[in-house]
């Protein structure tokens, strides 16, 4: 963890690729649970659609910001709230379709939120030691 944070002091916009990257392993392990579980119908297809599409959002914001960053902590900003919209919208979509997932629906999405709880968090960390640097 500490070489992590080394090396993003080194590099801070590197932290806009970090996310991308796990932007995009958020969208092949949704891929993946898709193919899976798509004869059990674990998840209703407007879900996994959204959900999609929103990551591809975040992966593609991450890979601009990485290019285009002037002001990291204030496009970092933008990034801890999309992450924790992501969280919302992922947590509400649970609550309103909660009778139509399945268990293993339902365990995958609070994974992912709590997932992106953990990046929040760590953004959240770095930005505050980015700013004391």
């Amino acid at each position: 963890m500490n070489d992590l944070l080394q090396s993003l002091r080194e590099k801070p916009k590197s932290i806009f690729l970090l996310d991308a990257v796990g932007a995009f392993t958020s969208l092949i392990s949704l891929l993946i649970f898709i193919f899976l579980t798509d004869e059990l119908d674990a998840i209703p297809n407007r879900i996994k659609i959204g959900l999609s599409l929103l990551i591809c959002v975040l992966i593609a914001c991450g890979i601009a910001f990485y290019y285009l960053a002037k002001s990291i902590a204030k496009l970092l900003r933008i990034v801890i709230a999309y992450n924790i919209l992501y969280a919302i919208i992922t947590f509400f979509l649970l609550l309103i379709y909660f009778d139509k997932i399945k268990w293993i629906g339902k365990s995958y999405l609070i994974i992912e939120i709590l997932i992106l709880i953990g990046v929040v968090v760590f953004e959240k960390y770095f930005l505050s030691v980015f700013k004391k640097s």
